[in-house]
């Protein structure tokens, strides 16, 4: 994986986060200073007793939300049914007793589709949410929207994931919402993602402990991992620096790339726990950093700000310093945030083990058969050079588009209307 402040203009850099820039006006020298010292994050004394962490991760992210609840203007709330998003909400209605706006996408493909959980959430707070549905309508102009978003982030747009949050955006906008809320982070200082159960178990040196994890996760979390490497509950005991399922659609994206270059990954070290490091690496270098930057240009082209009260300085301190086993209980991620939302989020979502992810099918936004794709990315003959287009044509739209299928072809899209432009 290549991760550097590289942009796609020649001699352009990206800020590093953590940091701040000074023009000298009388020599023009730029200062370049570090404020934020990563490897503090895991130094915080916690306790060794997991209730009493929960607990104090509950009075954090309470502290956050009330920080940042503060405006003058109305709030509304991005709304999925994880239990990320779900528990912000249901503490604005039940600690802090506001009713915010929230706005949902509802996909009509089944394996995006969190509609029962939305509506389990809605029933229970009695909440006012917009439901965005994701349609292929003759009056939405899919390349026009896109076009503009590429422009105005300079960019090509990393996934579908942030083209459909850019619908809450506008839709928000057009109800003169200024402040919207999300749940990101909360994967990354809790342990939310397949792997993360892998590295836990791994990480656990008690052998009563790691047989019962393990067996749990064999029952509950097994059967829901399509990610091949992720189905070998000992591949971070045998070899802690693996990492191929990052890479797991390599081998069908070769199928496409004429030269396919993989970077070397690169991985910083900042604690000496395998899962504590990937968290902080996932945190600070890897997928927030592209979250956030995504989500608040998204935010600011419909001119609303965006708020994510996960990432408050104090509660990503704390959660990154208590201890592993502590992370992750009978299979259930994000332990010390379900402990912590007991008797707020409803049980249907806080004891939900599969997730979801905010993610969406190609088809399900676009009109694109094979055939059209095609036309359409052989206009570009830069594109054309890079990719295998006839490979396109063999792709069935009938059938169900997989997701490594929709991710692909949306970057391909997305940087054949930036190449157009550049």
């Amino acid at each position: 994986m290549h991760k550097d402040s590289n942009t796609f203009y020649k001699n352009i850099k990206e800020l590093e986060q953590g940091s701040n820039l000074t023009l000298n006006l009388n020599s023009f020298n730029l200062k370049n200073k570090k404020y934020l010292n990563i490897n503090e994050l895991t130094s915080q004394k916690t306790s060794k007793d997991s209730v009493e962490n929960y607990e104090k991760i509950k009075d954090l992210l309470t502290e956050s939300m009330k920080l940042r609840l503060r405006s003058d203007v109305p709030l509304a709330f991005c709304l999925s049914g994880g239990v990320d998003s779900a528990s912000l909400v249901s503490l604005c209605y039940k600690k802090f007793n506001l009713r915010p706006k929230c706005y949902s996408i509802i996909d009509s493909d089944k394996r995006y589709n969190e509609l029962d959980k939305i509506n389990t959430l809605k029933k229970d707070l009695n909440c006012d949410v917009d439901f965005i549905q994701l349609k292929k309508e003759k009056n939405e102009d899919f390349l026009g929207n896109l076009e503009k978003l590429i422009n105005y982030h300079n960019a090509p747009i990393s996934t579908i994931s942030y083209y459909i949050h850019s619908k809450i955006s506008k839709r928000a906008s057009e109800s003169n919402y200024k402040v919207i809320f999300s749940g990101t982070g909360a994967d990354e200082i809790f342990t939310g993602y397949y792997d993360h159960f892998l590295l836990f178990l791994s990480s656990l040196k008690q052998k009563d402990i790691f047989k019962n994890e393990t067996n749990s996760w064999k029952k509950y979390i097994k059967p829901l991992v399509r990610n091949k490497y992720l189905r070998d509950p000992k591949i971070f005991e045998k070899s802690p620096k693996f990492r191929d399922h990052i890479y797991f659609d390599k081998d069908f994206i070769s199928n496409f790339i004429y030269k396919l270059k993989i970077h070397k990954f690169n991985e910083e070290k900042y604690s000496n726990n395998i899962l504590k490091n990937r968290m902080i690496n996932e945190l600070f270098h890897e997928s927030v950093p592209v979250i956030l930057k995504e989500d608040d240009l998204n935010s600011m082209y419909n001119s609303i700000e965006n708020r994510s009260p996960f990432l408050s300085k104090k509660l990503v301190k704390y959660a990154l310093s208590i201890p592993v086993n502590q992370y992750i209980n009978n299979s259930y991620t994000k332990f010390p945030l379900r402990h912590a939302m007991k008797g707020i989020l409803h049980d249907d979502i806080r004891l939900e083990r599969k997730k979801i992810g905010f993610n969406s099918n190609l088809k399900s936004i676009t009109n694109f058969n094979q055939n059209s794709l095609f036309n359409f990315l052989n206009q570009n003959k830069t594109l054309a050079n890079l990719i295998n287009l006839k490979e396109i044509k063999k792709i069935n739209f009938k059938n169900e588009l997989t997701n490594s299928t929709s991710k692909f072809l949306f970057s391909a899209i997305s940087l054949k209307i930036f190449l157009d432009k550049y």
